[in-house]
C-alpha cells in the first residue's frame, strides 16, 4: 500500500487536531462540573446546561456547517471555526457567572460544528481509495481517543490547577492547527464536485459520529434534557 505524501500527512494532522478539540470539549467538562458549580453557583441546572448548551448547538448546526464548507471552502470555514472556537474557549474560561458560561459554551458548540465536517471533507478531497480509508480510520481513532482523554485531562487540570484551564488549554492545539493550515496550499472550490462527496456528505458521517459521542457525554454527565441526537 502506498504511503501518505507530505501533503496528505499535513491534511491528516490538521483534520485530527481540528476535530480533536471539538470532541475533547464534549467530555472534558464532565469532571469539572462540581468545581464549576461550587465556584459559580447554579446547582444542577448550571451543570446540565454547561454540557447541553455545547451538545445542542453542535448537533443542530453540524449539517449546516457541511453546506457552508461546500459553499465557501473547507479551509476558510475551518479557519473561521478555529478562531471562533478559541475565542469562545477563552470566554468560557473567563466566565464570571453561570449565564455567561452557558452562552459561551453554546457559541463554542456552534464553532465546533464548523470544524468537524470541514476536517473530514479535507481528507475526502485530497485522498482516494485505500489511502482515504486509512486516513478516515486515523481520524476516527483520534476523535474517539479524545472522548477517553477528556475526563482524564479534565481531572488533572481541576485537581492541580483550576477548572478554567480545562478550556484555556484549547488555545494551544488551535494555534498549532492555524499555523499548519496557513502552510496548506489547496485549491478552493466554491462547490465540491459530486465525485468528491462534498463537505455536506461528509457532515452526515460526522453527524453520526458526533451523535454517538454526545450520547456518551450525556451518560458521563448524568441525566439531562434531550439535545436532538438519540441516545
Amino acid at each position: 500500500m502506498p504511503a501518505f505524501s507530505s501533503l496528505q500527512r499535513l491534511v491528516i494532522t490538521i483534520a485530527v487536531l481540528a476535530s480533536f478539540v471539538t470532541f475533547l470539549d464534549g467530555t472534558v467538562v464532565t469532571v469539572a462540573l462540581p468545581a464549576i458549580s461550587e465556584e459559580l453557583g447554579g446547582g444542577i441546572t448550571t451543570q446540565q446546561w454547561v454540557v447541553d448548551a455545547y451538545l445542542i448547538t453542535l448537533s443542530a448546526l453540524i449539517l449546516l456547517a457541511g453546506s457552508l464548507s461546500d459553499a465557501y471552502g473547507r479551509v476558510r470555514i475551518m479557519r473561521i471555526g478555529l478562531i471562533a472556537f478559541g475565542i469562545a474557549s477563552i470566554a468560557v474560561a473567563a466566565a464570571p457567572e453561570p449565564i455567561t458560561l452557558i452562552i459561551a459554551r453554546a457559541l463554542q458548540g456552534a464553532a465546533g460544528a464548523l470544524l468537524v465536517p470541514s476536517s473530514l471533507a479535507l481528507i475526502m478531497a485530497t485522498m482516494r481509495g485505500k489511502l482515504q480509508s486509512r486516513a478516515i480510520g486515523l481520524w476516527t481513532a483520534f476523535t474517539t481517543g479524545a472522548q477517553l482523554a477528556g475526563p482524564l485531562l479534565g481531572g488533572l487540570f481541576v485537581d492541580l490547577l483550576s477548572w478554567r484551564f480545562v478550556f484555556l488549554i484549547n488555545v494551544i492545539p488551535i494555534g498549532i492547527t492555524l499555523f499548519l493550515l496557513a502552510r496548506l496550499q489547496l485549491p478552493e472550490h466554491p462547490r465540491a464536485p459530486a465525485s468528491t462527496g462534498g463537505a455536506g456528505c461528509c457532515a452526515q458521517s460526522a453527524s453520526e459520529q458526533w451523535c454517538s459521542h454526545s450520547s456518551n457525554s450525556r451518560t458521563l454527565a448524568g441525566p439531562r434534557p434531550r439535545s436532538g441526537c438519540r441516545a
